[in-house]
C-alpha cells in the first residue's frame, strides 16, 4: 500500500512496474501526476508542484548569515552610513555570538527570539538596544518571508518592554546665569554656551564651519553633521570607525537658527581665538574651516571632549548633564518663555511637531499653566 494524503494535498504510492506515482490537485481540481524511481523523487516532484519549489535548490541560512545578507544586499543602500554601521555592530557583538544566531531559519520560533530579548533584558541593556536588535531580526525575517525562505514571521509574535521615557536632566535658569557669569574664561564655555543657546545636536556643533556662520543675518545654518561611522572588523578583529561630515538627521533637521546676542559674540570672540592658534600652531596648523577644533585645526575628538565636558560642569557645580540635555535645556527655555511649541519644534529640527509634543509636553502644560494663572490674576484685579 502506498502512502495516502488528503484531497488537494496529494498521495504518493508504488506502481506494479516499480515506479513511484504521486497524485496531486492542480489549481482547477484535475487530478495529475508526477513520476519517480524512488518514493523519495517522487515527494520531491510532488512539493515542486504543490508548493512551486524545489527542495534541492530550497536554500537554508543560519540567523546570522541572514541577517549580515539582509543588511548588506538590502538596506546598505537604503540607510544612513552611520545607522549601517551601528546595525552592523549590534550584528557582531550581539547576534552573531549568540545562539540565537546559529538557529537555521527554517527551525526559528517565537519561542527562541523571546529568549533572546528576555536574556539581555536581564543583562542590563536597554530597551532602546534591545529594541534596535528586534527591529534589525525583524526586518531580515520580513525579507526572508518576502523569498518564500520561511512560511511565518516568528518574530512578530514576541513582546518587548514598554519604552521608557526619558526625562533629562536640564539646566536652571539660574544655572545657565551662573555659567555666564563665572566660565567665560574656560576653554569649554564657548562650545557649551553655543549649544545652550542654538539648541544644536552635537554632530552639527562638531561639524559647524565658518561658512555655515552669517554675522550679517545674524544666524547659523545648519546643513551638515559630523558624524561616527563604524566600519568592518580590521584583520585582528578591531572594529574601527571614523568620523564624516554628512546630511543631518532628517530634511527638517536643514534649518535656520538665528544668533542671540551671546552666540554672536562667543563666536566671534571663538574666532579670534582660532586665528591666534593658527599662528602659534602654524607648523601643524591644517585648516578645515570648523567653527570648533583642537589646536592643530582638527575636529574635536569627542570622546576627550565629553571628559572635558563633564569636569566642567562639576568645575562650576551645576547640574552634571548628558551633552544632548542641553538641546532640552534650550526647548525649556524658549517655551517657558513663551515660545510656541511650532516654532520650538523647527529651531530644533524636529520632523514632525510631534515629536516635540512627546519630549516637551510636560514643560508645555506648566507654560500654560502659567498664562492662565496670569489671565486669572488680571481678571481678579
Amino acid at each position: 500500500m502506498g502512502t495516502r494524503r488528503s484531497n488537494g494535498e496529494g498521495s504518493v504510492y508504488k506502481r506494479s512496474d516499480g515506479r513511484w506515482t504521486a497524485a496531486y490537485f492542480d489549481e482547477n481540481m484535475k487530478r495529475k501526476y508526477v513520476y519517480g524511481k524512488t518514493q523519495k523523487e517522487a515527494r520531491q516532484k510532488l512539493q515542486e508542484k504543490i508548493l512551486g519549489t524545489s527542495l534541492e535548490k530550497q536554500e537554508d541560512y543560519h540567523l546570522k548569515d541572514w541577517v549580515r545578507n539582509y543588511l548588506e544586499s538590502y538596506k546598505k543602500n537604503e540607510i544612513k552610513a552611520t545607522t549601517y554601521g551601528s546595525y552592523m555592530l549590534l550584528l557582531r557583538t550581539y547576534i552573531e555570538p549568540s545562539k540565537l544566531g546559529s538557529i537555521l531559519l527554517s527551525r526559528l520560533k517565537t519561542k527562541d527570539l523571546q529568549s533572546f530579548y528576555n536574556e539581555k533584558i536581564k543583562e542590563g541593556y536597554n530597551s532602546k538596544s534591545v529594541r534596535h536588535m528586534h527591529v534589525i531580526i525583524n526586518g531580515a525575517l520580513e525579507q526572508a518571508l518576502r523569498e518564500k525562505l520561511i512560511k511565518e514571521n516568528p518574530n512578530k509574535y514576541t513582546v518587548l518592554p514598554k519604552r521608557k521615557t526619558y526625562i533629562p536632566n536640564v539646566l536652571t535658569l539660574e544655572e545657565v546665569k551662573k555659567l555666564v557669569e563665572k566660565a567665560k574664561e574656560d576653554k569649554m564655555y564657548p562650545l557649551v554656551i553655543t549649544a545652550i543657546f542654538t539648541g544644536m545636536r552635537k554632530g552639527e556643533i562638531m561639524g559647524l564651519t565658518w561658512d555655515c556662520v552669517d554675522f550679517e543675518k545674524n544666524r547659523i545654518h545648519i546643513v551638515k553633521s559630523l558624524c561616527r561611522v563604524y566600519h568592518e572588523p580590521d584583520e585582528n578583529g578591531i572594529v574601527h570607525a571614523t568620523y564624516e561630515l554628512m546630511e543631518p538627521k532628517s530634511a527638517k533637521s536643514v534649518r535656520y537658527i538665528p544668533m542671540l546676542d551671546i552666540v554672536r559674540e562667543v563666536l566671534l570672540e571663538q574666532k579670534k581665538k582660532q586665528e591666534r592658534e593658527k599662528e602659534e600652531y602654524a607648523d601643524i596648523y591644517t585648516d578645515f574651516n570648523f567653527v570648533f577644533t583642537r589646536p592643530d585645526g582638527r575636529y574635536v575628538e569627542q570622546r576627550s571632549f565629553m571628559d572635558n565636558y563633564h569636569k566642567f560642569l562639576k568645575k562650576y557645580g551645576v547640574t552634571d548633564c548628558r551633552f544632548h540635555d542641553l538641546r532640552h535645556c534650550f526647548a525649556s527655555l524658549l517655551l517657558t518663555s513663551g515660545t510656541g511649541m511650532k516654532v520650538t519644534s523647527e529651531l530644533l529640527g524636529h520632523s514632525e511637531i510631534s515629536t516635540s509634543m512627546n519630549i516637551y509636553s510636560h514643560v508645555y502644560d506648566e507654560t500654560k499653566q502659567e498664562a492662565l494663572t496670569k489671565l486669572n490674576d488680571m481678571l481678579n484685579s
